[in-house]
């Protein structure tokens, strides 16, 4: 492929209609081009969360504790 093309490729939807559940696992959905390519296509979707590895909605997710962690400022070692 030369560098100045674009491959685009859409997934089929009647690839999905095939199943009669299909779970998509990805980080942010909303605004993803996924997201984007389900509502063009009017499937219907509901979106979960992981936590405990289980699924549940995302309203139970309670990402505080792991965010103030995260804030932190972090000790360097050096070798």
């Amino acid at each position: 492929m030369k560098s100045d093309s674009v491959l685009m490729w859409e997934f089929p939807q009647a690839f999905i209609a095939c199943f009669p559940e299909v779970f998509i696992l990805i980080y942010l959905f909303e605004g993803s081009p996924m997201s984007a390519w389900l509502k063009a296509a009017k499937l219907s979707y509901q979106t979960m969360a992981v936590q405990d590895g289980r699924l549940v909605s995302p309203i139970e997710v309670d990402e505080s504790a792991l965010k103030a962690a995260l804030r932190e400022p972090r000790h360097h070692v050096r070798c």
